[in-house]
C-alpha cells in the first residue's frame, strides 16, 4: 500500500480556502506534481534502452555469422555502451522516483538591489508570498559563507503531512529547471512530519553592481521534495491547522537558565 502525502489548503481568504478544499484535485497541480520522473521532459527525452538492445541483437547476429571478428565485436560493444544515458543512472532515477516537484502557482516578480533589499509582486498573493530571514540568522561571524546571499523564502498556502517514519529532503529541481536560486537543503523527520507549512527557503546571490530581477512564471519548478519512501498525494481535512509549541524554544529556552 502506497504511503500518503496528506495535504490541505490554508488560505487567509476563507471563501477561497473553502472553495479549494471542497475541490482539492482541481488545484493541486498548480502547487505539486507527483512524481518527478513522469513530469521531467529532460529525463523522458534521453535515449531509451530499446535502441541499445537493437544494436546488441544486430552485433550478435554479425558475430555468429562471421561478419565481424572478436576484436571488432568488442569495439562495437564499447561504442554501444557509450550511448547508455543518464536515464539509467540509479542515483538520478531514485531521486525522481521518490520526489514531488513543487511549483510556483502564480506569476511572480522579485527585484533585489545591490544591498540585498528586495521587493516582490505576484499575480495572486493568495497563492504565494515571499518572506526572508535576516543575514544575522545564517551568516556566521568571521566566515564568508553566505555573506553575498539573500534568503528568498517561498511561502505556499498548503500544510503537508506524512507518517513519522517517512523523512523529507528539500532539493534543487535541477533535472526540471536551471533555477537562479539555491534551495537550502533540509530534512524533516519525526514529529516535524505531522504538520508543516509548505515553505521553501532559497539563497539568491546579491549582485553588487546592479539590480537582480527574477521573473518566475506560474508553473515554474521551485524545488524537489524527496521522501524516504514513495508517497501518493491525498487531500486530508484532518491535518492539524496550527503548530502547537509546548516546549521553550529559541530565546524562551534560555531565559530561565542561569
Amino acid at each position: 500500500m502506497m504511503n500518503k502525502l496528506r495535504y490541505i489548503y490554508r488560505l487567509e481568504d476563507q471563501a477561497k480556502d473553502q472553495e479549494m478544499n471542497s475541490d482539492p484535485d482541481k488545484y493541486i497541480s498548480m502547487f505539486i506534481t507527483n512524481t518527478a520522473k513522469t513530469s521531467c521532459p529532460w529525463f523522458k527525452a534521453l535515449e531509451g534502452i530499446g535502441n541499445i538492445k537493437k544494436s546488441f541483437v544486430e552485433l550478435k547476429r554479425k558475430f555468429f555469422n562471421n561478419e565481424i571478428d572478436e576484436r571488432q565485436a568488442e569495439r562495437e560493444i564499447d561504442l554501444s555502451t557509450r550511448h547508455i544515458t543518464a536515464r539509467y543512472c540509479p542515483g538520478i532515477a531514485n531521486i525522481l522516483d521518490q520526489s514531488i516537484v513543487v511549483h510556483c502557482p502564480a506569476d511572480l516578480h522579485i527585484s533585489i538591489d545591490s544591498n540585498g533589499k528586495f521587493y516582490w509582486n505576484s499575480a495572486s498573493n493568495d497563492l504565494i508570498k515571499i518572506t526572508t530571514h535576516t543575514q544575522e540568522q545564517f551568516v556566521a561571524e568571521n566566515n564568508v559563507l553566505f555573506k553575498d546571499k539573500i534568503v528568498i523564502k517561498f511561502n505556499l498556502p498548503l500544510r503537508v503531512s506524512t507518517d513519522n517514519d517517512i523523512q523529507w529532503l528539500f532539493l534543487q529541481p535541477q533535472y526540471h529547471y536551471d533555477a537562479p536560486w539555491e534551495v537550502v537543503h533540509g530534512v524533516m523527520k519525526g514529529n516535524h512530519t505531522s504538520t508543516e507549512l509548505l515553505n521553501i527557503n532559497t539563497f539568491v546571490k546579491i549582485n553588487e553592481n546592479e539590480q537582480t530581477d527574477l521573473f518566475i512564471p506560474a508553473g515554474t519548478p521551485l524545488c524537489y521534495i524527496w521522501f524516504s519512501e514513495p508517497v501518493k498525494l491525498v487531500h486530508n481535512n484532518g491535518i492539524q491547522k496550527t503548530d502547537f509549541i509546548t516546549k521553550f524554544v529559541g530565546e524562551k529556552r534560555f531565559f530561565y537558565k542561569k
